[in-house]
């Protein structure tokens, strides 16, 4: 009596089951550790846009205009007054704003959980803008540096 063994194993089908399970088991892995890189790096890239377009708006007037002195005002508001007139540095909550009495050069909203320090300015000659803010995992501090001339 001849056997027909055309068809799979019991054996045989709980091996290849048990093989593609791991192999599955390793791409969720892989795709969740993706994933995972994508939202940091994502987060990241808007921080550092952010940080850009703070640094270019007060830079720039900084680069432009005469500085004649600063003020704080408190703890998250400093006003520069340049020969033109004075611009306000402003952070909230959840935003940064750079303006004056008629126009506003920025408001930017900061992502969900950031959270911002208090406004540090301090120098004569060499002037040093700091705004301290960081995400859950990061710190993400805006500096700007002027140097000052009488």
């Amino acid at each position: 009596m001849k056997l027909n063994n055309k068809g799979f194993s019991l054996v045989e089908m709980l091996v290849s089951i048990s093989i593609l399970s791991v192999v599955i088991i390793f791409m969720m892995h892989l795709f969740a550790n993706i994933r995972n890189i994508y939202i940091s790096n994502n987060e990241e890239f808007e921080y550092e846009i952010l940080k850009s377009r703070v640094i270019k708006s007060i830079s720039s007037d900084l680069n432009n205009n005469k500085l004649i002195s600063y003020e704080k005002v408190n703890n998250k508001e400093v006003i520069l007054h340049f020969e033109s007139g004075s611009k306000n540095i402003k952070i909230t909550d959840n935003n940064i704003r750079y303006y004056d009495e008629n126009n506003e050069y920025l408001n930017e909203t900061l992502p969900n959980g950031s959270v911002v320090g208090n406004i540090l300015i301090n120098g004569n000659d060499l002037i040093k803008i700091h705004i301290p803010f960081r995400s859950n995992s990061k710190n993400y501090d805006i500096n700007i540096y002027e140097v000052h001339y009488e």
